[in-house]
């Protein structure tokens, strides 16, 4: 049986950076759950190129459905351009920590639910045990909801989920959610000493952005202040922006983005549609006024929803009790916690090995004690799951 280091070492080795395919990867796991006899089901994307994954070991009257599920996302974010001084896509040890791409930001957490579930194949359980792991989370929660949709369908939906993402094994309880645009602005083109009678698209672009700021500044009079969040409100920021091809071109085109963070209870819909309409009710009929070709267009990137455990959480009761904790955490990231509580009405926490100052790093890494603490805590679990 493969020890959870050996299971990272194989997970690191796949570059699965969201832009890529994770089938490597999942075959990888399916080898390892063929190997134990845990039956799974593959649920891939439209595209054919990812696929989720949902293992089960059933309870001991043979049923599926219910339990505790172990999710994770198999993606992680590209190492282009970092200053990487460890190999970014093998593990390597130094003392007390483990390197590479994904070790925190979750292959940390992947590897030890499956090694807590290979171990678990054989056991005496009252509830079943399950690993949920999805794709492209890391561009916008979209793996999760097949998943999710296909619990439903084959009776394999779980009554709780732990959500390993980085947490240094402490619950969880709440999370920002997040909506992203992309916003395109058309213009007119034509030579630049016309100007004076033309649509530019990026004047008209940074006219929006120049709102979209004084909305950004006005946050935080929208809510009061949480300090368990390390940014106390929602938030409203502006990202990218590009337009324009030559000095003496009046550019035909800007195109910006922009996203919300939003805590739980802020209408975050209402202030991207009041956005909209700014720019299509007091904007655009200005620019109509010189050329009715022109205008602005979106396109959504990312959209999921805060998470907020419930006040008598069993999740929660379940981390608490097994970790001995009482911690009650709020995290300004987002997570896939929110989707399985929203989209499938299922009881979460979010707790797993590592930081997530770790995430996204250069030369990222995780202790292997916090791997280790992991271990015993999702074992720890199993045994709860063996109790009627």
């Amino acid at each position: 049986m493969p020890s959870t280091l050996d299971l990272l070492d194989r997970l690191i080795s796949f570059d699965t950076t969201s832009r890529n395919s994770n089938i490597e990867l999942v075959d990888y796991i399916r080898s390892e759950l063929d190997a134990a006899g845990i039956a799974y089901d593959v649920v891939p994307d439209a595209s054919g190129e990812k696929q989720a994954l949902l293992a089960t070991v059933p309870d001991r009257g043979g049923n599926t459905s219910g339990g505790v599920a172990f999710s994770a996302h198999t993606d992680v974010v590209p190492v282009d351009g970092q200053p990487w001084t460890h190999p970014a896509f093998e593990l390597s040890r130094d003392g007390p920590r483990v390197y590479g791409r994904g070790t925190t930001d979750m292959k940390g957490f992947v590897a030890v639910a499956l090694k807590t579930v290979l171990d678990a194949a054989q056991a005496d359980l009252a509830r079943p045990l399950h690993l949920a792991f999805s794709y492209d989370e890391e561009v916008g929660c979209k793996g999760i909801r097949p998943l999710l949709d296909h619990m439903k369908q084959s009776a394999k939906l779980p009554d709780l989920a732990i959500i390993g993402e980085p947490t240094s094994m402490q619950p969880v309880v709440e999370h920002k959610g997040k909506i992203a645009l992309t916003c395109t602005v058309k213009g007119e083109p034509g030579h630049s000493s016309y100007a004076a009678g033309k649509v530019n698209a990026v004047i008209w672009a940074a006219r929006l952005v120049a709102h979209i700021a004084e909305r950004a500044d006005a946050m935080g009079t929208l809510e009061t202040p949480d300090n368990d969040y390390v940014a106390p409100y929602s938030s409203l920021h502006v990202g990218r922006f590009e337009g324009g091809t030559a000095l003496n071109m009046i550019p035909e085109e800007c195109v910006f983005q922009f996203e919300t963070r939003y805590r739980p209870g802020f209408d975050a819909p209402k202030l991207v549609a009041e956005i909209r309409a700014f720019a299509h009710e007091t904007l655009e009929p200005e620019m109509h006024v010189r050329n009715t070709d022109t205008g602005y267009s979106w396109e959504t990137l990312i959209e999921y929803p805060p998470f907020q455990a419930a006040a008598q959480s069993r999740a929660v009761e379940l981390a608490t009790r097994i970790t001995g904790s009482n911690a009650r955490g709020k995290v300004d990231y987002g997570t896939e916690a929110g989707v399985f509580c929203e989209y499938a009405g299922i009881d979460s926490v979010v707790m797993g090995p590592g930081s997530m100052a770790q995430g996204h790093q250069p030369d990222e890494f995780i202790e292997v004690a916090q791997l280790e603490a992991a271990e015993d805590i999702l074992a720890r679990i199993v045994d709860d799951l063996k109790s009627a």
